[in-house]
């Protein structure tokens, strides 16, 4: 029966351990949380050639992003090498 106990005072100090280190991680991570981000416009990179569906529905996501986020999402076309 001693050994139950002994388990059940480990598991309660684990938990205890485990919610230090959760608050602890909270703390470090509020700084973070009070930045602007992104503080750059956002790239969305298309590697299709112009023109194409590919590049109108790029462009019509990135105008529903850009206002959706209010950010600026900038539709860059990277035609991928014809091989």
């Amino acid at each position: 029966m001693s050994r139950q106990a002994n388990k059940t005072v480990f598991v309660g100090a684990r938990a205890c351990a485990n919610a230090i280190a959760l608050i602890f991680a909270t703390l470090l991570a509020t700084p973070g949380l009070t930045q602007e981000y992104p503080q750059r416009p956002i790239r969305f990179v298309v590697g299709f050639p112009p023109g194409g569906m590919a590049d109108l529905m790029a462009r019509s996501l990135g105008s529903k992003l850009t206002n959706a986020l209010e950010q600026t999402v900038v539709v860059t076309i990277v035609p991928e090498p014809a091989g």
